[in-house]
């Protein structure tokens, strides 16, 4: 009872303040691509995700070590936060010194070199707000890093308002990003100092003891980065910037959803990592459960934004971004194999077996690197669509195998099927029907929701599991 009661509160904040958070980022995001066409987004989105690129340096893999570690034994809170903290400032310092170094030797324009510089700061107030965080979900505490998060998200919302209105340029648009991140990191820091009174301390043993922990996940972060964001940074050397804001206004839709999947899977890697130690049978059991749910939100959202494209797109960006509708309908059919991936990549790391993760990683960066050359020349934004899809598949094949073989868990099932069923009535419904956007959306969400009722996809035993 105890453990399902903490997993719902953690979830329920987690899922709070990312839905809160992420619809104030969708409409700064449309706001913006309005705002600056297509080129300028693309050069905006371009800036934000070569420095995204850079925040496995920053990060180093310490969160998951802090989380797995703080979970199992509260007792050692202090002494780790004391000294992470003092190692993610020296990693983010390199981070931003490489992020700078790059961008010279990659020889972009001046304008965008003089962005990233301007908007570098954020590696290192995003990596201490992400390092504290980490310390909240330990502690099943996510109500203060809801808070940090839709604060600052709050005022970069009007920071963006009030800069669009006054006819401000990037660099000022940069600059108030800059800002929400540093009260982010305020508000994070202040609420953690009254749970935990620690400090900047460097014990070299303890430290050593840390970095070699992390080295596993600050490879496996990188690599993940690298396979979600290496498109935009290829698009943008291949093609112009007009390409990768028509890639990107389709991207951030879609990347938006995911969300609720890794809002699940952060609050229950934590709990599968104790229940490894306790209980594999339990494990096996969480992992089920939030596969089950992650598909029933997911999926009935991707034929929704399949069939709803065109007048999605539209809705949203108006028609100078009609050619981003094919873009957006290929990149949200990813989104299902991102979301399993998600729960297939905390239970790997819960069994400590991150190194399966870093390999099937690695061999996709490879794969869609090579799908990019193949495709960006050729059809340039589609292209890229291309490579991320068939590289998502690829992906979440090598997870469910590796799950299978180690635990032999098989999470598809007859409820899985009861849900692509319910699914598959409400597309049939939506492709008969021509109404407006939102009435097909509101119908969509009623017929489904409606069916999974009848059908009993919900079940009181989910609950009674986790108790």
């Amino acid at each position: 009872m105890k453990t399902a009661y903490h997993i719902a509160k953690n979830t329920f904040f987690i899922v709070f303040s990312n839905v809160t958070t992420k619809i104030i980022a969708i409409i700064i995001t449309i706001y913006l691509a309005r705002y600056l066409g297509a080129s300028d987004f693309g050069k905006y989105t371009f800036v934000i995700t070569y420095l995204m690129m850079f925040g496995f340096i920053a990060g180093f893999g310490l969160d998951p070590v802090v989380i797995k570690n703080i979970a199992k034994n509260t007792t050692t809170a202090e002494k780790m936060m004391s000294n992470s903290i003092l190692i993610r400032i020296l990693t983010s310092s390199a981070s931003i010194f490489l992020a700078v170094a790059g961008i010279h030797i990659l020889n972009y324009p001046p304008d965008t070199i003089y962005y990233v510089q301007l908007l570098s700061g954020i590696l290192l107030f995003q990596g201490i707000s992400y390092l504290i965080e980490s310390f909240f979900q330990s502690q099943l505490k996510m109500q203060f890093s809801a808070i940090s998060q839709i604060c600052s998200k709050l005022v970069l919302g009007i920071l963006i308002y009030y800069a669009v209105q006054n006819k401000w340029g990037l660099s000022d648009i940069f600059l108030a990003y800059v800002f929400s991140e540093m009260l982010r990191t305020f508000i994070s820091f202040i609420y953690s100092k009254r749970m935990l009174h620690y400090k900047l301390q460097f014990e070299p043993r303890y430290c050593m003891n840390l970095i070699k922990q992390s080295l596993p996940f600050v490879f496996g972060y990188g690599l993940l980065v690298v396979f979600n964001r290496f498109d935009i940074l290829m698009l943008s050397i291949m093609k112009e910037d007009i390409a990768v804001g028509f890639y990107s206004a389709a991207f951030k839709l879609t990347e938006s959803v995911l969300f609720i999947p890794s809002a699940l899977s952060a609050t229950l890697m934590p709990i599968m990592a104790k229940q490894f130690d306790t209980n594999i049978e339990k494990l096996k059991c969480t992992y089920k459960i939030g596969t089950k749910y992650i598909f029933m939100i997911i999926f009935p959202l991707i034929v929704g934004g399949t069939i709803l494209g065109e007048k999605i797109i539209i809705y949203i960006y108006t028609e100078n971004f009609s050619n981003s509708i094919f873009v957006f309908q290929l990149l949200t059919l990813t989104i299902i194999f991102n979301s399993l991936n998600s729960i297939q990549t905390s239970i790997i790391v819960s069994v400590n077996k991150q190194q399966l993760n870093n390999l099937s990683i690695s061999i996709c960066i490879i794969l869609n690197i090579m799908l990019n050359l193949i495709f960006i020349p050729k059809y340039s934004y589609v292209g890229a669509g291309i490579a991320t899809f068939v590289s998502a598949i690829v992906l979440y094949l090598f997870g469910f195998y590796f799950i299978y073989k180690m635990l032999d868990i098989q999470p598809l099932n007859f409820e899985i099927i009861k849900l692509v069923l319910s699914s598959i009535f409400m597309a049939i419904i939506l492709i008969s029907t021509n109404l407006s956007l939102i009435g097909e959306i509101l119908m969509g969400f009623t017929i489904y929701m409606i069916t999974i009722v009848l059908t009993k996809c919900i079940s009181m035993d989910d609950y009674r599991i986790l108790k």
